[in-house]
């Protein structure tokens, strides 16, 4: 099993359709999922109490401290595999049953960053040897600096499970679309 770190800022309405499609097409992938959310002004954070209400499977995790808050979920999750999600990416088709050679995405794609927060599954104890000595204060800035070491964790197998939606990542705008749907095919439920 696995424990997945969510991280979400203003984006409410992303992040709801994120834990439907895990509900619906990844139901027995994680053993927990924990979102780590943090809004710009009031009415952002009231859309997140929407969400609490209608995902109950999620636990979640005002961010005070970025850093140090993620650190410590790695530190605290006893399970040795942890997985990364941005309220953006959504589950388009089923995740097969099968054994996972880890570290994996779930991406698909032609993406081999070191560290990837949008569906890549990794040993616990790797991450936070890849976090060691970095300094970073959103899933942006962590991808970059990690993306500055030689590749301590590589990918080996890719299972096109997962797609990004519109509206970039968690804290940059922009459009991107991964998996099937980076090579022109759109996944049903991301249209």
């Amino acid at each position: 099993m696995i424990d997945c770190l969510v991280f979400s800022k203003d984006r409410a309405a992303q992040l709801d359709l994120l834990l439907r499609s895990i509900r619906r097409h990844a139901p027995s992938l994680y053993q927990s999922l924990t979102v780590l959310y943090t809004g710009s002004s009031a009415d952002y954070l009231r859309g997140y109490q929407v969400c609490f209400a209608e995902h109950e499977e999620a636990k979640f995790i005002l961010e005070h401290d970025f850093e140090v808050q993620t650190r410590l979920w790695l530190d605290f999750e006893m399970i040795d595999y942890v997985s990364f999600l941005v309220d953006d990416d959504v589950f388009y088709r089923d995740v097969p049953d099968i054994d996972f050679e880890i570290p994996c995405s779930l991406r698909g794609g032609d993406y081999d960053y070191p560290f990837s927060v949008d569906g890549n599954i990794y040993r616990r104890r790797g991450v936070q040897l890849l976090l060691e000595g970095l300094r970073f204060r959103d899933p942006t800035e962590t991808r970059s600096e990690c993306a500055q070491r030689p590749r301590q964790a590589p990918i080996h197998e890719r299972v096109s499970s997962a797609a990004a939606v519109p509206g970039g990542s968690a804290r940059e705008p922009g459009f991107r679309i991964v998996g099937d749907a980076a090579h022109g095919r759109r996944p049903a439920d991301a249209q």
